[in-house]
């Protein structure tokens, strides 16, 4: 995930926060971890940022990432209203 594929400015669009909520529920996420999501998902937040620490706790970076990937999914998917 190297850009921004989620517009910065769709964080005033109520339907991202639908989008995030069920990717985050979907992945496992406590819901602070939502701003996270969001700057990851519209490239506030540099994916390059998030360093695995080893430690095998939840949530992982591959956590994180598979949400924001979700995200990016669901918010380009034409059906989505």
């Amino acid at each position: 995930m190297t850009q921004a594929l989620v517009p910065l400015e769709a964080e005033t669009d109520p339907r991202l926060a639908t989008i995030v909520r069920a990717a985050m529920r979907q992945a496992g996420l406590a819901s602070s971890w939502e701003p996270t999501v969001v700057d990851l998902a519209t490239g506030r937040l540099a994916a390059n940022t998030l360093r695995c620490c080893g430690s095998g706790r939840r949530p992982c970076v591959q956590d994180i990432q598979r949400c924001v990937l979700g995200v990016v999914s669901a918010w380009q998917d034409p059906s989505f209203e």
